[in-house]
């Protein structure tokens, strides 16, 4: 998320004024034209987000949860798939009937695919979506000698499920190689005792694309994308 408002700022079809951009987002690394909402009681991060909407109304900002306004200049960052589908990002049928009704009065909107895209314009007759799309700077994957045999990048986060198919590719390919690159310490803590894991922090993007190289398949760990 850190990437793609940086991404954002830089942006030059996000405005078509010159004014700089606001982010409003919850618990994000403090950057020049950020509005942190810290970790309080949901129902105070909600009324503080509503509230600085309507401080910042004639501002461009870009807000990363509802609830959103909807104001001419304000977008709403849409990250990923999750708060459409029920069960994901443990989210229940309710959370996600108010998630899509929400959506309705929200002008513009940035994504991360085409995918979440075409969602969102089933949802509503929105005036602009914007693509920031997931990925690497212009940075090739080498043909490196193969050192690991499975790769997970992720958050790491115990909803997250990736601990159960970590343990799964384990037992169905005894003996492989597989490297995680993730900054939680929960999967380091539940699967330290495995010699045939290797755990990666803090990995610039090139260092990334390097591991890329170096591994011969890549987990993707959703069902839907």
């Amino acid at each position: 998320a850190n990437k793609r408002f940086s991404e954002l700022r830089k942006s030059g079809n996000l405005i078509d004024q010159q004014k700089k951009i606001i982010f409003i987002s919850i618990n994000i690394n403090n950057y020049k034209n950020h509005h942190t909402l810290k970790n309080c009681p949901r129902i105070i991060l909600r009324i503080n987000q509503f509230l600085l909407q309507i401080i910042l109304k004639n501002n461009v900002v870009i807000l990363d949860s509802v609830p959103a306004i909807g104001f001419k200049n304000h977008y709403l960052l849409v990250h990923d798939v999750g708060g459409f589908f029920p069960y994901l990002r443990r989210n229940s049928k309710l959370n996600v009937l108010v998630f899509k009704f929400l959506l309705r009065f929200i002008k513009n909107f940035v994504v991360v695919s085409h995918y979440t895209k075409n969602m969102i314009k089933k949802l509503t007759a929105t005036k602009k979506i914007i693509i920031s799309y997931n990925g690497f700077v212009p940075v090739e994957i080498s043909d490196q000698q193969k050192t690991f045999d499975f790769l997970f990048v992720t958050s790491g986060e115990n909803h997250k499920r990736d601990y159960p198919t970590v343990l799964s590719v384990l037992d169905k390919y005894k003996g492989s190689q597989i490297a995680i690159c993730s900054d939680n310490k929960f999967l380091k803590e539940k699967l330290c005792y495995n010699k045939n894991i290797t755990f990666f922090y803090n990995l610039n993007e090139t260092q990334l694309v390097q591991l890329y190289s170096k591994s011969k398949v890549y987990v993707n760990n959703s069902k839907i994308e």
